[in-house]
């Protein structure tokens, strides 16, 4: 059997934003970029895929709490994985 190959690249940009409701200063997230990558092996009706999302590691603000107790909460870290497949 065969073996196909597919490569996905995917670049996301979001602009700056506020992560909280007041839209204070402290909870203005800068514009910011991520970089995912995924490689898929299928011979089949089996597929393995390699994938990293946010490879480049950015760490940007998902949340802040500024009201009581200033917190701070962040996006995905960088992940790496495999996965495999199987059709029917």
């Amino acid at each position: 059997a065969e073996t196909d190959m597919t490569a996905r690249i995917a670049y996301s940009w979001r602009s700056h934003f506020y992560v909280d409701v007041l839209n204070s200063p402290a909870a203005l997230q800068k514009s910011y970029g991520t970089l995912d990558l995924s490689l898929t092996a299928t011979r089949g009706n089996i597929s393995l895929t390699a994938f990293g999302r946010n490879v480049t590691g950015v760490q940007a603000k998902d949340l802040i709490n500024t009201v009581i107790v200033p917190e701070q909460f962040g996006g995905e870290p960088a992940t790496y994985g495999l996965t495999l497949g199987f059709s029917l």
